[in-house]
C-alpha cells in the first residue's frame, strides 16, 4: 500500500488527471453499531429475509428462502427479485431499504476524506463517482466545502438523476467540476430501489426502450422490469446504461483510476471501465477479492490490487497530499488557558473569588471539603495559596473528573481533580506543621518558609498535566506510542509557563510569591537528572503510601465502595478498613520516616502505623479491582481514547492541541468533528451505550510484557476462540497494568541517625502489602440503537 501510495503523490502522478470510483465497500468502518453503517449487499439480503419471514435467525430465514423459491446460497439481488411479486411486498421492502441508506445515518469517513482530495489544490483532478445508494455522499462534499470555505470558489456538482448525467455530457463544464453517482444497471434494475431515492419513478422513466413508464405506480413498474428481464433476456440485455456510457468518456480523459471498495460483480461496469482508461494505471483498493472478482478485476487492463481497508487508504494517501498547514487548530477561547491564563476577564484579580476572613475568627479562608470537612491552610502561608488555587492551570482542574467514566457504574462518583488536588495539599500542610513541631530529626527542623510554600506548591499542582478525563490520554498516548505520561505534560507546562514571553498565570502569581521554579520542579521529580530530586520528592509520588495516594483512596473510595452499603461480608471489611483510614490518617503522616540509599533520600514508615497502612492497602488494591477497572470505565475510556487516536490521525488536530482541553470541551469537540467515526463514539459514550465486555483474562507481568509487543489484532487472535459467535469487525482491547502496594516499615527505637541527616538502612523492612494481576479486556461495538 505504502509503495502504491507513494507512486500515486509523485510529483508525476500530480501532474496527471486522476479518477476515482468508490464503491460500497469504502464506507464501512469497523466501529460503528451495526445500524449505523451503510449496508452491504449481503447485510441488505439478511434485512430483507429477516423482514419477510420474521423475526428468527437468518439460517432458518435462508432454508425457508431456498425452500420456497428453490434457489441455493441466494444473493441479494435474487432475494430483492423474488420477494416482491407482490405490490404490497415490494412497497413493504422498498421503504426498508430507503430507510437503510437515511440520510440520519452518519456519514462514513471516506467521503470527506474524498472530498478533501477533491479540494486539494495544485493536483489534477478527472473526476470521482460512486456506486453507492446513500445520499450521505454529496452531503460529505458540502460539508468539507463549508469548512475550507470553498463552496464559491471551486465549481463542482452532484449528479442525483439520471438527467443530470445528460446535462453533464452535454454542457462545456470541465470533467473537474462533475461528481457522477451511478445508480445500478439495466442487468440489475431493482438495484434502483435500494438508491433511497425519493424519485424513484423518474429515475426509471429514463430507461429508454423497455418500458412504457407507469405515471401513478413507480413500485409496478419495477415489477414489470424485473419480470421482463427475468423471462426475456434472462438477466443480460446489450443496451449500456446511460451513465456508464458517461462514466467510460470520464475516464478516456483520466490517467490513473483508482477503484475504490467496489464488488466488481457488474460485468456491464467492468467494461465501460475497460474501455475507458485505455492505457492509464488502474489502482484496486480491496482488501479480500474472491476468486471470481479477481478473475473480473484481472480482465482490466494495467490493474494493481491494492491490499488493504480502504479507509486506511484514503486516510494515508490524503495525508500524503496535504501539508503540515492544512491543519485545523481549536479556537484561542478553548485552548489558551494553560498558556496565557484568564486575563481577559474583565476585572479579574488573582485571588478575588475564594474565601475571606469572616472577622471573628481570624480565619483566612476555609473548605468545605467531604472527606476532611472544613478546614483551612496554615496562617503564615495562607494568602500565598490562595493566590495559587486561583491561578487558570489550577481552576481548569475544576473540569477534569478524578475517576474518569466510573461514574457509568458508581453515579455518585463524580468529583473531580481540583478537589483532589486541594486534599493532597492540605496534607503536605499537615505533614509539613507536623515535621516543624516535633524537630523529627536534621532534615526536617530546619524548613523555612519557602520550603514550606514550594512543598504545598508542589502537592496543589502535581496534576495540572493532566489532559481531558484524566487517564483516558494514557491509552491515547500508547495508541500513538507516545511514551510520555501526564507528568512529562507537567513538565512541558512548566517550561511554557517559565517561558521569558509567557503570559501564563500561574508564572505571575509564582514570580509574585518569589516561588523558585527549581524548587518546585525538584519536589515533584521532574527534573532529568535523578540525583536532583528533592528529598520531598517521595512525599508526593512512591510506589507505596503518599500524600497524592492516600487523599485519593479517601475520596474515591467514599463515592463508590463504602456507598454499597449492602450487609455482604466483603462490604462490611471495607467499611472497617476505610473508618480505619479515615480517623487515623493523620497518624499514618506522623509515621514518614527518611532513610538514606545510595545517595537518595527514601520513604519509610514507623512500624506503628502498619495496621493503618494495612488498611490502605486494601482499599487501594480493591479500588483498581472493583472500580478503576470496572468494564464500564476501561470501555468508555478506550472509545474516547480510540476516537481521540483517529482525530489525530485524520490529520486535522494535533494531540498537543487536545491535551488542555477540559472534559466537557473534548466530549463537544468530538461530537462536532467532521469524522463520523469520531463523533459517533462520542455519542455512544455521552448516553452510555458502551461497548459491551466480551471476555476478561487476568495475566502475569511477563505475560503482559510480552502483549506489549504485540498488536489489538493479535490479542484478538490468540483469545477468539472465547467469543467466537462475536463478529470481530471493531473490537476494542484494553491493556491494564498489575497494581501491588509496597511500604518500606523501620522502628525508630532501633536506629539512629546517620551523617546525612537521615535514618540507617540496618532493619529496614520492605513489605509487599498485596498486589492485584494485569489482565486483558476485549470489548465488542453494542447492540444497533437508534438516537
Amino acid at each position: 500500500m505504502d509503495n502504491a501510495i507513494q507512486q500515486l503523490t509523485s510529483a508525476d502522478a500530480l501532474s496527471t488527471k486522476t479518477f476515482i470510483l468508490v464503491g460500497a465497500g469504502a464506507a464501512q468502518s469497523d466501529s460503528y453499531t451495526e445500524n449505523l453503517r451503510l449496508p452491504l449487499a449481503q447485510a441488505l439480503r439478511d434485512k430483507l429475509l429477516v423482514a419477510h419471514y420474521g423475526n428468527i435467525e437468518i439460517d432458518e430465514c435462508i432454508q425457508k428462502f431456498e425452500k420456497e423459491f428453490e434457489i441455493e446460497k441466494p444473493s441479494s439481488d435474487q432475494v430483492w427479485q423474488m420477494l416482491i411479486k407482490s405490490v404490497t411486498n415490494l412497497r413493504n421492502h422498498a421503504e426498508r431499504l430507503y430507510l437503510e441508506f437515511s440520510s440520519e445515518k452518519p456519514i462514513p469517513p471516506s467521503y470527506h476524506m474524498l472530498a478533501r482530495w477533491f479540494f486539494t489544490p495544485n493536483i489534477s483532478i478527472g473526476g470521482i463517482a460512486t456506486t453507492n445508494f446513500d445520499l450521505q455522499f454529496s452531503k460529505a462534499f458540502e460539508n468539507v466545502a463549508t469548512s475550507l470555505n470553498k463552496r464559491k470558489t471551486i465549481d463542482y456538482n452532484i449528479a442525483d438523476l439520471a438527467q443530470d448525467f445528460h446535462y453533464f455530457d452535454t454542457c462545456d463544464k470541465p470533467i473537474k467540476s462533475v461528481i457522477q453517482m451511478l445508480h445500478g444497471s439495466l442487468v440489475r434494475p431493482w438495484s434502483i430501489v435500494a438508491g433511497s431515492k425519493e424519485n424513484i419513478h423518474d429515475m426509471l422513466h429514463y430507461l429508454h426502450g423497455i418500458l412504457k413508464p407507469l405515471e401513478d405506480n413507480p413500485f409496478e413498474i419495477i415489477r414489470q422490469i424485473v419480470y421482463y428481464f427475468d423471462k426475456k433476456s434472462k438477466g443480460h440485455v446489450d443496451q449500456i446504461f446511460f451513465p456508464y456510457q458517461y462514466l467510460q468518456k470520464s475516464l478516456e480523459k483520466s490517467d490513473t483510476i483508482i477503484i475504490i471498495g467496489y464488488s466488481f460483480n457488474d460485468k456491464e461496469l467492468v467494461r465501460s471501465i475497460d474501455k475507458g482508461c485505455g492505457k492509464g494505471k488502474i489502482y484496486v483498493i480491496d482488501p479480500n477479492p474472491d476468486e471470481k472478482r479477481i478473475h473480473n478485476i484481472k480482465s482490466l487492463a494495467n490493474a494493481h490490487i491494492i491490499k488493504g481497508k480502504a479507509e486506511d487508504f484514503l486516510r494515508k494517501y490524503i495525508r500524503h497530499l496535504h501539508s503540515e498547514e492544512s491543519l485545523i487548530q481549536l479556537p484561542s477561547r478553548e485552548r489558551r488557558i494553560l498558556r496565557d491564563g484568564p486575563q481577559n476577564i474583565p476585572g479579574y484579580d488573582p485571588g478575588e473569588n475564594m474565601p475571606k476572613s469572616d472577622g471573628k475568627s481570624g480565619i483566612e479562608s476555609e473548605f468545605i471539603d467531604p472527606i476532611y470537612g472544613k478546614f483551612f491552610f496554615s496562617k503564615e502561608i495562607s494568602n500565598d495559596i490562595l493566590k495559587l488555587i486561583d491561578t487558570g492551570e489550577v481552576q481548569r482542574l475544576r473540569q477534569i473528573k478524578q475517576l474518569s467514566f466510573v461514574n457509568l457504574k458508581y453515579h455518585g462518583a463524580t468529583h473531580d481533580r481540583f478537589s483532589h488536588s486541594l486534599g493532597v495539599a492540605y496534607l503536605a500542610d499537615i505533614l509539613i506543621n507536623y515535621w516543624k513541631g516535633n524537630n523529627i530529626d536534621k532534615l526536617y527542623k530546619e524548613i523555612a518558609h519557602a520550603d514550606h510554600l514550594s512543598f504545598l506548591t508542589a502537592a496543589l499542582i502535581h496534576d495540572i498535566g493532566h489532559g481531558p478525563l484524566g487517564h483516558t490520554m494514557d491509552l491515547v498516548r500508547y495508541k500513538l506510542k507516545d511514551a510520555k505520561g501526564h507528568e512529562a505534560d507537567t513538565t512541558k507546562i512548566f517550561e511554557q509557563i517559565f517561558a521569558e514571553d509567557s503570559f501564563a498565570d500561574l508564572d505571575k502569581a509564582l514570580s509574585n510569591l518569589k516561588i523558585a521554579r527549581d524548587d518546585v520542579i525538584s519536589i515533584l521529580g521532574r527534573s532529568e537528572k535523578k540525583q536532583s530530586r528533592h528529598s520531598l520528592h517521595s512525599i508526593i509520588n512512591n510506589s507505596g503510601c503518599d500524600i497524592d495516594r492516600l487523599d485519593f483512596v479517601l475520596r474515591d473510595a467514599a463515592s463508590t465502595l463504602l456507598i454499597r452499603g449492602s450487609s455482604d461480608r466483603t462490604d462490611s471489611i471495607i467499611k472497617r478498613h476505610f473508618e480505619n483510614l479515615i480517623t487515623n490518617y493523620n497518624r499514618i503522616l506522623q509515621g514518614v520516616r527518611f532513610f538514606r540509599k545510595n545517595g537518595e533520600s527514601v520513604l519509610a514508615y514507623d512500624k506503628t502505623v502498619e495496621n493503618y497502612m494495612e488498611s490502605f492497602a486494601y482499599l487501594y488494591l480493591k479500588l483498581y479491582d472493583d472500580v478503576y477497572y470496572c468494564w464500564q470505565n476501561i470501555s468508555a475510556r478506550s472509545m474516547i481514547a480510540e476516537a481521540v487516536v483517529e482525530m489525530v490521525n485524520s490529520g486535522k488536530l494535533k494531540f498537543s492541541d487536545i491535551k488542555p482541553l477540559t472534559d466537557v470541551e473534548l466530549i463537544a469537540t468530538l461530537e462536532e468533528f467532521e469524522h463520523p467515526k469520531v463523533s459517533e463514539l462520542a455519542y455512544l459514550v455521552k448516553y452510555r451505550h458502551l461497548y459491551r465486555l466480551v471476555y476478561e483474562i487476568k495475566i502475569s507481568d511477563d505475560e503482559a510484557r510480552k502483549m506489549e509487543l504485540i498488536s489489538d489484532a493479535e490479542i484478538i487472535e490468540k483469545y477468539q476462540e472465547h467469543y467466537s459467535e462475536i463478529k470481530k469487525d471493531g473490537l476494542l482491547v484494553a491493556r491494564l497494568p498489575s497494581k501491588k502496594v509496597e511500604v518500606n516499615f523501620v522502628s525508630t527505637t532501633e536506629l539512629s541517625n546517620n551523617e546525612e541527616g537521615g535514618l540507617l538502612t540496618d532493619r529496614i523492612q520492605s513489605s509487599n502489602m498485596g498486589c492485584i494481576s494485569a489482565r486483558i479486556m476485549i470489548f465488542r461495538p453494542p447492540a444497533p440503537w437508534h438516537r
